[in-house]
């Protein structure tokens, strides 16, 4: 979704992080280039779920919509996220 990896560019910039990354493994990568000083895990948000698929709009999502939502959840765990979040 463009409009939700825009809104994402802005959001980092604030920080000085450009978004480099597209999947749950390589931002934890970049988290860990980082060299964190603590130790972190990382959910899975249902907002960042959602808007991955269906975008912002307030509308209910469809069944295939859903389908794609838990299906990123499962890449996401695969990947090293810890769990989800709502």
């Amino acid at each position: 979704m463009g409009e939700v990896r825009e809104h994402l560019q802005e959001v980092y910039a604030a920080y000085g992080v450009p978004i480099a990354w597209d999947s749950f493994r390589s931002y934890a990568d970049a988290v860990d280039a980082r060299g964190p000083a603590i130790h972190l895990a990382f959910l899975c948000g249902h907002n960042t779920l959602r808007a991955a698929v269906s975008g912002y709009s307030k509308k209910e999502v469809s069944p295939h919509e859903l389908e794609r939502m838990k299906a990123l959840l499962r890449e996401n765990l695969v990947q090293g996220a810890v769990g989800f979040s709502t």
